[in-house]
């Protein structure tokens, strides 16, 4: 075998996948979350190889390959020739998230953390209808969000609590970071959270909390589900949110609310 660190141009990269025989079929999606990598920069040589074996078959790389060509830009990858052309051998680990890649690089595991992640996931598909989002855009929004975050993180919002209601979800934890971004006091999120995981109330303006509580109880709002279910639940907490700082009533559901309350406005991806 021989491998060298190579300069794959899009040129390149149409010449290698000409002879990509015994690979399996190509994820549209993962070619354009590796294209918006090489565009934004966030490419780096990792020392994962480009395998070509003895026959010169492409074994493996077909994403990485057609990311180039789509973004068309050249990069840096090794490539190992001369590889056995055995296909049952590669692609067999478990891929590292980005909590596993933050972890393993020491990042402070408060803020770090699998439902921040998720909120930088969510948040981009608000902001910008784009459904992914790179591992340095994570760390970039978990790091413009820090302070904030570390007030969630303070109020039990990375815990679980029953087997029929976890606050574990994107949904309440970007509602109430919008909520504090947009001027609502610590106190009062606090306080909502608390109501929320309890469902124990003082005062009739607390109502809200138990309300939405409700809602996802009953699976009237569906935090865990696909895509748009989790962006209309996100308006929905920020609604329950804001009657809760107002003192206002409320016994009905939230699940009608599709506006927003204290999200920012829409902004374009870097």
């Amino acid at each position: 075998m021989k491998a060298e660190v190579t300069n794959i141009t899009p040129e390149l990269a149409k010449e290698l996948l000409k002879n990509n025989k015994a690979n399996r079929s190509i994820l549209t999606k993962r070619v354009n979350q590796y294209a918006n990598d090489i565009i934004n920069g966030n490419w780096q040589l990792n020392g994962e190889a480009i395998c070509i074996d003895e026959n010169g078959d492409l074994l493996n790389g077909q994403h990485r390959l057609s990311a180039v060509i789509k973004a068309n830009r050249h990069v840096q990858m090794l490539v190992v020739t001369g590889v056995s052309p055995d296909t049952t051998i590669y692609d067999l680990h478990r891929n590292r998230t980005y909590n596993d890649i933050f972890k393993m690089s020491g990042r402070d595991e408060d803020i770090f953390s699998m439902t921040f992640s998720a909120c930088a996931r969510l948040d981009r598909r608000l902001m910008t209808g784009e459904s992914y989002i790179s591992q340095p855009d994570t760390e970039a929004f978990i790091l413009e969000h820090e302070e904030t975050l570390r007030t969630l993180a303070g109020f039990g919002l990375t815990t679980k609590c029953g087997n029929n209601l976890s606050t574990r979800y994107t949904p309440l934890v970007l509602a109430c970071m919008y909520a504090l971004e947009a001027g609502v006091k610590p106190e009062s999120v606090r306080r909502f959270v608390q109501v929320y995981k309890t469902g124990y109330y003082d005062k009739n303006g607390e109502t809200a909390a138990i309300a939405i509580r409700n809602d996802v109880i009953t699976k009237r709002i569906t935090p865990y589900g696909g895509g748009k279910e989790r962006e209309l639940a996100v308006g929905s907490f920020e609604k329950a949110l804001y009657d809760f700082a107002h003192n206002t009533p409320r016994t009905k559901t939230y699940s009608k609310f599709t506006g927003s309350i204290y999200r920012p406005e829409k902004r374009s991806a870097k």
